[in-house]
């Protein structure tokens, strides 16, 4: 590895205008758009699992998510989850945002408070790589839309995937 500042991805340069042949990997990857696979622990928290399928379908349309930024998407709705549920326990009936700490009777924040807190700004973060945010959605970029395949096209390309056809692609 060279030294030097690393490389932008080609979509970053698309969306910058930035976009010379000297800039572009040829290798980068690129993933097809898809909605990758819920995991268990968000299927069962509540909050977590209803946030995901309220973004899944945003981000399905802008064609920005695929299975390769499941982590980024597990972050996302686990923050979102925290905020919510620390809002509900700062929203119970007597909490109050500050507690006597010590024997000097030092008044410290609530130990929900800072984790709220916390929770909001990773939230922010997350939401913002996912273009979830009103100033970050400029910044996405989306795939390009995929080509319109006939039913001999969509069954060349599964059969393809599970290793079914090899060599011959002909008509």
């Amino acid at each position: 590895m060279g030294a030097g500042r690393p490389r932008k991805p080609r979509a970053q340069h698309e969306l910058n205008g930035t976009a010379r042949p000297s800039r572009i990997n040829p290798h980068e990857p690129q993933y097809a758009s898809e909605a990758p696979q819920k995991p268990a622990y968000i299927a069962a928290n509540v909050v977590a699992s209803d946030e995901w399928d309220r973004v899944m379908p945003l981000l399905l349309s802008q064609r920005v998510i695929t299975p390769a930024f499941r982590a980024a998407l597990e972050a996302y709705v686990s923050s979102y989850s925290d905020v919510v549920v620390g809002e509900t326990l700062k929203a119970q009936p007597g909490f109050t945002p500050y507690v006597v700490a010590g024997p000097d009777g030092q008044v410290k924040s609530h130990p929900v408070v800072k984790q709220v807190l916390d929770a909001r700004k990773e939230l922010r973060a997350w939401a913002g790589v996912l273009g979830l945010l009103p100033t970050t959605v400029g910044k996405v970029h989306s795939a390009p839309m995929p080509e319109a395949q006939d039913e001999d096209d969509a069954l060349l390309a599964r059969m393809e995937q599970r290793g079914s056809v090899v060599a011959f692609k002909g008509r």
